[in-house]
């Protein structure tokens, strides 16, 4: 079972075996892009009609019926992406394109096991870290990765530098996946802060009541804020480079990347944390950073959305506390 997959989304061997096709689909048609020539045509047509849609790539994908068995959507999948990359058979930069777009685009539709196997073939060609890619495909990726970040501001080639640091380069294992993901997954929305203060009920009712109170608004209002209106405006995609070296663990967010939501809202929950429990300061920011350091690990968020949404988070929280202060007064 992967690190990020819960028991009842893990999927059969017949499930893996379904989706197994679409591995060997994108296998092949990334072994063929062994020019930056063709590297360079296949990054313009993977970005050239995605528009305004927070996920990377968009495309057709096949109706699924809910109710089918996770093999047999699997298996539809698996079809739906071999068809479009026969589509534009003997043009290799079509085949590859419409290949993972196909792919990026059934990921979208999919869930439960089936996704998972979809997930799982996907990264046995992407995430040389966890699986294993083949040696064929590391210079493909390679030129993929160069002619991305040729399209990318200096500030945008920083940043996806360092992300690629920590979320290629550093040692990984399942247990480290498992670790950072469980942190990310309890830290969503800034819950981890509550239900660690709702704990302290049963011994300090009236503390923990007068906590509660204090710290939740300021995270709420942190979280949704990033999340909402600050996301809208500023429109940044996922890592990109997701579909050629990214190492992602579990479920690609589908809403847009800057700033971090999750950073928000562990940092939010920090500075309130300290403001009442200043005692505990130094563990309240160590669980802060490590959920701002998991999203870049599990693949979801860049340094600088991270950075960013940590900046807001303190400041949305410390604004909000003194506007309660204000009120109560």
């Amino acid at each position: 079972m992967s690190a990020s997959t819960a028991p009842w989304n893990e999927p059969n061997d017949e499930t893996r075996e379904a989706a197994a096709p679409i591995k060997q689909e994108l296998e092949t048609a990334l072994a063929d892009i062994d020019t930056p020539e063709k590297a360079e045509a296949l990054v313009e047509r993977l970005t050239a009609g995605a528009g305004e849609q927070p996920a990377v790539v968009v495309g057709a994908h096949a109706p699924q019926a809910p109710e089918a068995p996770p093999a047999e959507q699997a298996a539809l999948a698996a079809e739906t992406v071999k068809q479009a990359a026969e589509a534009e058979q003997g043009d290799e930069v079509g085949e590859a394109a419409n290949a993972i777009e196909a792919a990026a685009a059934e990921a979208v539709a999919l869930e439960g096991p089936a996704y998972e196997a979809l997930a799982e073939a996907v990264q046995d060609v992407t995430s040389p870290a966890l699986e294993g890619a083949p040696e064929k495909l590391e210079r493909p990726r390679r030129y993929l990765r160069d002619a991305i970040m040729q399209r990318m501001s200096p500030f945008q080639k920083y940043d996806t530098a360092l992300f690629l640091a920590i979320n290629n380069d550093l040692p990984r294992t399942a247990a480290l996946n498992t670790f950072f993901h469980q942190i990310s997954f309890w830290f969503n929305g800034g819950w981890a802060w509550l239900i660690g203060v709702a704990l302290l009920w049963p011994v300090c009712p009236a503390e923990a009541a007068n906590l509660l109170k204090r710290i939740s608004v300021p995270i709420w209002v942190a979280t949704l804020t990033v999340e909402g209106p600050v996301k809208k405006y500023f429109r940044r995609r996922r890592p990109f480079i997701n579909i050629v070296r990214a190492i992602v663990v579990g479920k690609k967010p589908g809403n847009w990347s800057f700033p971090s939501g999750h950073s928000a809202a562990a940092f939010s929950g920090a500075w309130m944390m300290s403001r009442y429990l200043p005692r505990w300061r130094t563990l309240w920011y160590t669980l802060a950073l490590l959920v701002g350091f998991s999203r870049i690990y599990l693949g979801a968020h860049y340094p600088g959305d991270v950075f960013s949404g940590s900046f807001l988070g303190l400041v949305l929280a410390e604004g909000t506390r003194r506007l309660m202060r204000r009120l109560e007064r």
